[in-house]
């Protein structure tokens, strides 16, 4: 990862004072996009999305993630994968990697496995090149956070459309979500903000 945008960010995330009981908010930019700790009016929420972030480049990073020792990690990251081209088993394989680090070094930490969102082919503009690889995807990380015991969360069903596409009036590109689609998304992960 050499954009130096992903590298000025993380080089952030790096020297950021080290808190305790920490929520962790990781992933691409649909997690970037958002003010976690105001929309969870929780100080102790922390963003840790960059914009254009893959799997890889998570695994680049998780060593700062898992410094914090966090109470909890919410993960969302690969639609950017399938957009370079990445095949659904190398996805897999490195969220794998995550997962089993995140495991093996902080395990008092209750990971959460979000669903990658639905896109919009319509808006879009094009072919959907998306949708039907992420909901394979979506498949195998229920499977994989049944296997490091984490909690597997669906927005991907909160997001879509009986068609199959990204609810128009939850985004403006296609690929993002609004205002209205985090709210959903505060919703969706409320009962799991609770302690303990």
């Amino acid at each position: 990862m050499n954009n130096p945008s992903f590298l000025n960010k993380k080089s952030m995330f790096e020297i950021l004072p080290r808190d305790k009981k920490t929520i962790v908010f990781l992933g691409d930019s649909i997690t970037d996009n958002c003010n976690w700790s105001e929309l969870l009016q929780d100080s102790k929420a922390l963003n840790r999305g960059i914009g254009g972030d893959k799997t890889y480049g998570i695994i680049n990073r998780i060593d700062e993630i898992i410094s914090l020792k966090p109470d909890k990690i919410f993960i969302m990251i690969g639609v950017n994968d399938i957009g370079e081209g990445r095949n659904i088993g190398e996805i897999i394989h490195d969220y794998e990697v995550i997962l089993m680090k995140i495991k093996k070094e902080t395990p008092e930490t209750k990971v959460f496995v979000q669903s990658i969102l639905p896109t919009n082919k319509d808006i879009l503009g094009g072919r959907d090149i998306y949708n039907p690889k992420i909901v394979e995807i979506n498949q195998k990380l229920k499977i994989l956070a049944d296997k490091y015991e984490a909690t597997y969360i669906d927005l991907y069903a909160l997001m879509v459309t009986p068609e199959g596409q990204l609810n128009p009036e939850l985004t403006i590109d296609g690929l993002h979500i609004t205002g209205l689609g985090y709210k959903l998304w505060k919703t969706a992960i409320e009962v799991y903000l609770r302690d303990p």
